[in-house]
């Protein structure tokens, strides 16, 4: 929820003109009707289900929060959808992305230790791999190898 309630903060409601951002109530409800629904119905496979599946849900939520004379998300359609517009520039529903974080370290270790608590650490680097995997085929999409840095 609140990964989704960051993503929908500030989400233009209105298609032309002075923008209307949406506010911290409006993200966190039309968060908490994604989840729920996510939650009771399964994950999403696609985009087109992203705004089919999850329209209703967002705009019960959506409207409770942000019902007011000048913006009624279910009487106003580029006020109601602008969740959806959001989630789906940013989704892609059949990946799965990974960031795996190696650690290698160097040192040494007394002939007389105890155990692996006496191990003294002389240097260290860290690694990061960004794997995109297809959850529907399993096939690895794109790799990228990055040594970390302090920077």
């Amino acid at each position: 929820a609140p990964v989704l309630k960051a993503m929908l903060r500030g989400t233009n409601k209105q298609g032309t003109g002075t923008p209307v951002p949406m506010t911290d109530a409006e993200a966190e409800a039309a968060a908490a009707g994604i989840i729920a629904d996510t939650n009771a119905k399964g994950g999403i496979d696609n985009r087109a289900e992203l705004g089919r599946r999850l329209t209703g849900s967002i705009f019960t939520s959506y409207a409770a929060a942000g019902n007011t004379p000048s913006s009624k998300p279910i009487l106003n359609k580029t006020y109601g959808e602008a969740p959806v517009r959001a989630l789906v520039s940013h989704m892609d529903t059949r990946t799965w992305v990974l960031l795996i974080d190696v650690v290698a370290q160097c040192g040494k270790i007394a002939p007389n230790a105890d155990g692996l608590e006496d191990f003294v650490v002389e240097g260290e680097r860290r690694y990061w791999m960004h794997v995109a995997i297809d959850r529907h085929t399993g096939k690895v999409l794109e790799r990228q190898f990055e040594v970390a840095t302090d920077e």
